[in-house]
């Protein structure tokens, strides 16, 4: 049976795990809003950061088009004349020294949009990064395996598949640097750049030293997975909502269809949204010809869009979709349809309830702003925004407190030692850093990584090595607010098509 578990560390691991970072909804078709709004004066070429150095007229501009841009497509309403005032007001607070990002955040804040949000440049295109999934490195999947790093899968048509790396390589160094005992995370950062950029590594294949060269090209990465449970259950997990979302769900429904599967589940639990236009991508392609949702826009006066599906051949699967508290925003949406449509039924508890979508501009100085754009609609008109989806078939998880007084006492003499080792997982594993199957004195990869991060919250070197300081934190840590949770949900669904 499957467990998850309630976290005190849970924002800092979702901060370090690409695949775990929050995503608001931001149609694709926006984003470009402001770029063309902006560009009726060059500006100068960008700084390190991405950052480009504006002219004083140019900042005006830059300003008075935002305002407006702001004032026409926030949803709620707000005056560019109120804007324009919280600009003034936030430049007396500065000393009296106008400043562009301070400006624009001022806007934002002025909205009382409790989604919108200011980015720095270098910050905005992570942001855009994200919401493509899309990198440049060589479309490769690492993980740790006996202290190293492996390569775990090879995408077709990447260009690490062209320069000749194999599953089961053994990265030994990249650009000239012995990687041999770092974490994946850290090869990763390596191995990934600027497009179109060269990268020397040398693998370990059997007990051969084999030189690769490779060039950066795009990478699309995946935030969802299929597993084919007892040859009938098709189990399709949505971390979040990117661009490769809908090339993922072409490949699964190929599959199921080929395979003749027809029960699936697909988790959308703890899935805080994404792109707006994979969720609807998705829908399209699982509910037959007809209206899955209506999105509403503001700007100059409410618009209306009605969402359809032209799929003549849309699948039929028996499915259920697994929602939790913390299902929200596109997510919400891909259920919203697919239960209106009667093309599956939700189990779980009661959604979120965020039922608008935000859309990302980019400044002309490079920054970005995100704010409330609109929000959608089931087809029979039913808002979503503050109050959520009711499962079909409501499920509660079942909460078992930490036991502390079941872990082991750390031996401070002998840190090193065995009972010192579980001590430290025993804890790792309350915290959600490790899993069970994990937690067997035997400090491997999976450990260090847990150790890692436990000490970056702590604000501890992480080095992923059991010291005095790391140790005496984990003794001392509240684990009186944190529950291991037994997932009844993944079993109840289970049992469903067990008929």
């Amino acid at each position: 049976m499957k467990t998850k578990f309630i976290s005190l560390l849970t924002a800092l691991v979702m901060a370090l795990s690409p695949a775990l970072a929050l995503a608001e909804d931001a149609p694709a078709e926006q984003a470009s809003q402001a770029e063309q709004t902006e560009q009726t004066e060059q500006a100068d070429e960008p700084s390190a950061n991405g950052e480009i150095e504006l002219t004083p007229y140019q900042q005006k501009r830059l300003v008075y088009n935002m305002a407006h841009t702001i004032a026409d497509s926030y949803y709620y309403g707000v005056s560019d004349t109120n804007l324009l005032f919280s600009i003034i007001c936030a430049t007396i607070e500065n000393d009296g020294v106008f400043d562009v990002d301070l400006a624009l955040k001022a806007m934002l804040d002025n909205t009382g949009d409790e989604y919108a949000e200011f980015y720095p440049a270098d910050a905005f295109e992570e942001e855009i990064e994200y919401y493509g999934a899309a990198f440049y490195g060589l479309g490769v999947v690492l993980e740790p395996q006996d202290g190293g790093v492996v390569v775990n899968s090879v995408y077709t048509g990447g260009s690490g598949e062209e320069a000749g790396l194999k599953v089961g390589d053994r990265i030994m160094t990249v650009d000239g640097v012995d990687v041999s005992d770092m974490l994946p995370a850290d090869v990763r950062e390596m191995i990934v750049g600027e497009e179109n950029t060269a990268v020397e590594l040398t693998v370990l294949r059997g007990e051969q030293i084999i030189p690769i060269h490779a060039v950066r090209r795009r990478v699309t990465e995946s935030h969802s997975s299929m597993e084919i449970i007892d040859n009938k259950i098709a189990y399709i997990t949505v971390d979040s909502f990117t661009g490769s979302l809908p090339d993922d769900f072409d490949k699964y429904i190929d599959e199921l269809v080929s395979a003749g599967i027809n029960d699936v589940i697909i988790d959308l639990r703890d899935n805080g949204g994404g792109d707006l236009n994979a969720a609807i991508s998705v829908a399209k392609k699982l509910i037959p010809a007809g209206l899955i949702g209506t999105l509403k826009e503001y700007k100059d006066g409410v618009v209306e869009e009605n969402i359809y599906s032209e799929n003549l051949n849309a699948p039929r699967f028996d499915t259920l979709v697994l929602v939790n508290e913390n299902t929200a925003s596109a997510s919400e949406f891909l259920a919203m349809a697919l239960q209106s449509r009667g093309r599956a039924k939700l189990m779980g508890t009661h959604t979120y309830g965020k039922g608008c979508m935000q859309s990302l501009i980019r400044t002309a100085n490079g920054s970005g702003l995100k704010f409330t754009t609109g929000e959608y609609f089931s087809p029979k008109g039913e808002r979503i925004h503050t109050v959520g989806l009711t499962p079909d078939l409501p499920v509660e998880n079942t909460k078992v407190p930490i036991d502390e007084a079941s872990f082991l006492m750390f031996d401070f003499n002998q840190l090193g030692s065995e009972t010192s080792r579980m001590a430290a997982e025993q804890r790792l594993n309350a915290l959600g850093l490790l899993e069970d199957e994990d937690t067997d004195g035997v400090f491997d990869a999976k450990t260090e990584v847990g150790l890692r991060i436990f000490q970056a919250y702590c604000e501890f070197e992480p080095t992923g090595e059991l010291d005095l300081n790391t140790a005496l934190k984990l003794t001392d840590f509240e684990y009186d607010d944190i529950f291991k949770v037994i997932d009844d949900q993944y079993a109840a669904a289970l049992a469903y098509f067990d008929k």
